[in-house]
């Protein structure tokens, strides 16, 4: 694979990844270079823990090189392990054809309905989504049924 996203050192743990209501960002280096090339977050949802969202930032020079499928596959797979986060959202523009193809690729499907917490907010009213974007969601049992999950790294 080309990126290290996870370690396993005794500090990087005792940091609480995945701590509800608060981002948690990794650095993504290149195993090649060990340049930085990026960075990827997420956070479990204060309202609702059993959701939670992710992002990723790349590079333009690191971008549709499989780091950033890599990368969303690897926080995915890390969240449901780790957690009891049933329903992973990402949010992006719409305008970004390349990430909504990815997104779509990886079995996130777009997300138009009511979340159902805190007075039934819909997406728009919780997260503030502009109307040029988009939320893609995916839930744990649909991601562990899906075929050729393989990623490697120490989520």
């Amino acid at each position: 694979m080309h990126n290290q996203l996870f370690t396993a050192s005794p500090e990087k743990k005792a940091l609480n990844p995945g701590k509800t209501g608060e981002w948690f960002m990794f650095a993504i280096e290149s195993k090649e270079t060990r340049a930085l090339i990026g960075d990827c977050a997420f956070n479990i949802n204060e309202t609702d823990p059993r959701q939670a969202e992710l992002g990723v930032t790349l590079a333009k020079t690191s971008q549709k090189k499989g780091f950033a499928q890599e990368t969303i596959q690897l926080l995915i797979k890390y969240i449901f392990k780790n957690s009891a986060v049933e329903r992973v959202n990402m949010i992006t523009y719409m305008e970004n054809a390349a990430c909504i193809e990815l997104i779509k690729k990886l079995g996130l499907k777009k997300t138009n309905i009511e979340l159902g917490y805190a007075g039934s907010q819909s997406d728009k009213e919780l997260y503030g989504i502009k109307k040029s974007e988009s939320m893609f969601s995916i839930l744990k049992v649909a991601w562990q049924a899906k075929p050729n999950k393989k990623t490697d790294g120490n989520a």
